[in-house]
């Protein structure tokens, strides 16, 4: 009974973190997929001030981006190009603030859980197989004229259960 418990509490946790993670990843995703339909209308190759500042609105009202995006905002400069036209250039690579670190990281809730959670299935499957034999020596006896154990039959037989919690716990880190 206790092995089936850890089981389902097992399956439990791994939804409800399956369904967080997700959740949070594909938040992430709809941003990044509204932040690149907004800079397709832009040239790829210089942007003009003006264009620089609609496009800052634009982003910064992306909630998953944001913040990296002001980073990178506040990295730009402006300059003249060979036209006399002011143009913003960035001063690093996008990719140093918009790369997997920064936006799962800085917008993933209880990341520490997510990272965590292999090893917390690990310490519950076997927590589970501890208890489940703890409970079957409990039931362990000796007749104290014939010093016999009894129970060690039934014990050993329904070992190979007790260690399914452990395999579950293994299984869903």
């Amino acid at each position: 009974v206790a092995v089936v418990g850890v089981a389902i509490f097992l399956s439990i946790l791994v939804l409800v973190v399956t369904v967080m993670f997700t959740k949070g990843i594909l938040r992430i995703t709809w941003d990044l997929e509204e932040a690149n339909k907004k800079l397709s209308v832009y040239p790829k190759t210089e942007i003009s001030k003006d264009d620089h500042e609609r496009l800052n609105q634009d982003l910064s009202s992306l909630n998953y981006i944001s913040d990296q995006w002001m980073e990178f905002h506040e990295s730009t400069v402006t300059i003249k190009n060979e036209l006399g036209n002011e143009i913003v250039c960035n001063t690093h690579r996008a990719k140093v603030f918009f790369n997997e670190e920064n936006l799962v990281e800085s917008n993933l809730k209880y990341i520490g859980l997510y990272q965590a959670f292999p090893g917390l299935c690990t310490g519950v499957g076997l927590c589970g197989t501890f208890f489940a034999i703890f409970l079957g020596l409990n039931c362990l006896g000796v007749n104290p004229l014939t010093g016999q154990v009894r129970g060690i039959e039934t014990f050993i037989n329904q070992l190979s259960g007790k260690f399914l919690s452990s395999i579950m716990g293994i299984f869903f880190a």
